[in-house]
């Protein structure tokens, strides 16, 4: 599964789902572009 299929899965979960997504993005330092 590639990074970006994992993004658009995550965001269709939830806003939540997405936030969480994004912190952990942060914390590993990389970037959603």
């Amino acid at each position: 599964m590639s990074g970006d299929k994992m993004v658009h899965e995550t965001k269709n979960v939830s806003p939540l789902g997405e936030q969480l997504w994004t912190k952990i993005m942060q914390t590993n330092n990389i970037p959603l572009a």
